[in-house]
């Protein structure tokens, strides 16, 4: 709502300053007698314009007021350090657990992997936010016994048992959100400081348990690209600003004299996608499985049936794989014109990707921008009654962000129909400027308008005799 004048008062005593960072906000000159000080920031602001889809949070480019009594970020660090020392760090029963689930593994990174996997399989995660309660690690011990804790107790039964086998680990607060800057003063808070993950120097990568769905080497989208505060050297640092996405997907369809089409689909994911994906079949039952093949089919626009199968999922690394198999009734109708989707993936594919980019058709603020490789086919056979009558040409796209190529091609002794979609979009980070968005948009439409193309196709029956 619009502010039409807010005071802001922090009445401290003189010898305990209070740092701030505001942006949108008036500081007033500090005023200082018997033995206090008061500090005092004005704001005003009239109707606030409405958040734009997929656009960062507003304090990463909007108003904002962050104070703290804490000077800077490595004081900070030694405030957060000190009480999670931990006395059950070194427990006989954390040691005994690192050591026998890794008895068999040679490189540290090995080791560290398997101990990841079993902290996010194995300890629930109670979404309690830093700042939100005291900000003091459980004990290891008492973690492991529970089986239970929030990001602070994960990372500390993580690092305990990463130690066990010889790896040393440190604590990295981060903000847990659509935030990509931290207020220039430390504190807790919402837009601020409100998340814990680990470093770990030696393999040169950053871990987050809580995230169940993710595979070791990778972060959540949440936390990628982030500024950090390395717990133990108290300096600031930034996790990754990209990391391996890569899909591809290919679509079969076969229609019979009826126009009712068989189709048979297959979606491989690869990097920090693919354990997610993986993660959803691992917990769903084989009713909710089903569910999802349905709902992908009609989120796709498409009507039928459809019964899904997954690859491996006691896996927790690699690339991961689903098909489902189903019948369209109507595909193509056998008389008249049908226009037929050029689909060459149900949804979460390239499309959906584009649309997600397209949400908005001018941007003024920073939004979320997250690149990947995809690779999509679609394969058509017509039955002898369908004449294709138009068709899409071949499109290519590049510039300093995409590259996109769309080929399409018609064996007409085969009847067969192909379609062939390439997708490369490297951003180099997470949070892209209106800007950006300007300079690619018209590039986007064009791939959109490929995506969004249909192949016409009449039906060409002989003429009955009279």
């Amino acid at each position: 709502e619009p502010v039409e004048d807010q005071r802001l008062i922090f009445d401290l005593p003189a010898d305990v300053p209070l740092y701030a960072d505001a942006r949108g906000y008036t500081a007033l000159p500090p005023v200082s007698e018997n033995g206090r000080t008061r500090y005092e920031f004005r704001y005003q602001h009239g109707p606030y314009a409405r958040l734009e889809a997929g656009a960062v949070g507003y304090a990463n480019w909007g108003d904002r007021l962050m104070v703290s009594t804490v000077p800077d970020f490595a004081s900070f660090a030694a405030r957060y350090r000190g009480p999670a020392t931990d006395p059950t760090f070194d427990d006989p029963a954390i040691v005994r657990l690192a050591q026998s689930l890794t008895a068999r593994a040679a490189h540290p990174r090995e080791k560290a992997r398997i101990l990841y996997d079993w902290v996010r399989m194995n300890i629930r995660y109670v979404a309690l936010f830093l700042g939100e309660t005291a900000a003091i690690p459980h004990k290891a011990a008492d973690i492991l016994r529970n089986r239970y804790g929030d990001c602070k107790d994960h990372v500390a039964l993580y690092s305990a048992l990463l130690a066990a086998v010889g790896i040393r680990s440190e604590a990295v607060l981060l903000n847990l959100g659509p935030y990509y800057s931290l207020p220039d003063v430390p504190g807790y808070g919402a837009s601020a400081i409100n998340h814990a993950i680990i470093w770990i120097p030696e393999l040169s990568l950053y871990a987050d348990t809580t995230a169940g769905g993710v595979g070791f080497g990778y972060l959540p989208a949440a936390v990628m690209d982030r500024p950090v505060l390395l717990v133990g050297e108290g300096t600031l640092s930034r996790t990754p600003a990209t990391q391996t996405r890569e899909r591809s997907a290919r679509v079969q369809i076969d229609v019979d004299e009826n126009g009712t089409a068989n189709y048979a689909y297959r979606v491989e994911d690869a990097g920090f996608t693919a354990e997610i994906e993986r993660n959803i079949f691992r917990r769903a039952s084989r009713q909710r499985t089903q569910q999802i093949a349905g709902n992908r089919l009609l989120q796709t626009g498409l009507h039928g049936s459809a019964q899904l199968r997954t690859g491996d999922v006691a896996a927790t690394d690699g690339p991961f794989a689903t098909s489902i198999e189903g019948k369209l009734e109507h595909f193509i109708w056998s008389d008249g014109t049908t226009a037929v989707p050029s689909l060459t993936s149900f949804s979460g594919g390239m499309g959906s990707q584009v649309q997600a980019w397209l949400a908005e058709p001018a941007r003024t603020q920073p939004w979320t921008c997250i690149g990947g490789a995809f690779d999509e086919t679609l394969e058509i056979t017509l039955p002898r009654f369908a004449k294709i009558t138009d068709m899409p040409v071949d499109t290519d796209v590049h510039d300093k962000f995409v590259a996109f190529s769309s080929r399409y091609v018609f064996d007409p002794a085969a009847r067969v129909l192909q379609i062939r979609r390439q997708l490369r979009a490297a951003f180099g980070h997470q949070m892209c400027s209106a800007e950006e968005f300007a300079a690619m948009k018209d590039d986007l439409v064009r791939i959109e308008r490929d995506l969004d193309a249909q192949i016409v196709v009449k039906a060409a029956r002989p003429a009955l005799n009279r």
